[in-house]
């Protein structure tokens, strides 16, 4: 295991601990890599790669220099850490490069309203299935 997937491990570690995000498997999906991908590297089997780190970066305000090298702060601005988010939602946390948690629950439930959206497809397509199927009986 190389020294940026440590840090990346830490990282994870912190945002579990602060409870931004509940598992790995959610995290995983967050940042775009498979449950086993993230389980070998929990286990220390396996690497993180540059797609994932720049998520980290992008979606929970990790600072890419510490992430890549380990100078500076885990977090881009520590102090902004428990200040509130500029639309004003009270308590609620924002993290560096001005990510708040607000703003990842958005982008959680739009991803989760699009889910939704396919589902529906999916199921009117099943349902026209079903319907061919019956007539051909």
């Amino acid at each position: 295991m190389d020294e940026i997937t440590q840090r990346f491990l830490d990282y994870y570690s912190y945002l579990k601990n602060d409870v931004v995000v509940k598992n790995a498997t959610q995290f995983a999906k967050s940042i775009g890599i498979s449950n086993s991908l993230m389980t070998e590297i929990l286990k220390k089997r396996s690497n993180i790669g540059l797609s994932p780190i720049q998520k980290i970066v992008q979606l929970y305000g990790a600072n890419a220099e510490w992430l890549l090298t380990g100078k500076g702060e885990m977090i881009k601005n520590t102090q902004a850490a428990e200040n509130t988010n500029s639309a004003g939602a009270a308590g609620s946390k924002v993290y560096g490069n001005g990510v708040s948690e607000v703003s990842v629950i958005a982008g959680l439930m739009k991803s989760l309203e699009k889910k939704d959206e396919q589902l529906d497809r999916k199921d009117e397509q099943i349902d026209r299935l079903l319907g061919i199927i019956e007539k051909l009986r």
